[in-house]
């Protein structure tokens, strides 16, 4: 896509997410993700992951920083992060878990996933609570 006018490839539209339906997803970025130190508290559950990328900023709080994983800030328009995203029903019995594993540095909220294929899904990831300095 051109500017009107222009050479100039026009900036891409933010994509909104196409499917927010579906069985529950959970979006990791860190040490959940296949490989990572803590996988194995998902690895036994049925589900499909799909490999892509959030956007936002790392953030260096939260128990993450001892594997080498900061917490990530979303930002729609911020910098692309490797992220994995599960889909699972099983996940509905699981977040309970889960939250209290994160601990309180953590909040769980819905942010846009942006898988390879192309497909952007609603996927609920840990985030920052905090920000640096407050």
């Amino acid at each position: 896509m051109t500017v009107p006018g222009g050479d100039a490839p026009a900036p891409e539209p933010h994509r909104r997410p196409t499917a927010s339906s579906g069985p529950p997803r959970l979006i990791a970025y860190g040490t959940l993700r296949p490989g990572g130190a803590n996988h194995h508290i998902v690895a036994a559950f049925e589900g499909v992951w799909r490999h892509g990328h959030v956007r936002g900023d790392y953030s260096p709080v939260g128990w993450g920083l001892t594997y080498g994983y900061p917490a990530l800030i979303p930002r729609e328009d911020g910098p692309s992060v490797e992220a994995d995203l599960f889909e699972s029903a099983e996940l509905v019995d699981l977040w309970r878990e889960l939250d209290a594993f994160e601990g309180p540095a953590y909040a769980r909220v819905t942010i846009p996933f942006y898988c390879d294929t192309g497909e952007v899904l609603d996927g609920q990831a840990y985030v920052a609570r905090e920000r640096p300095g407050t």
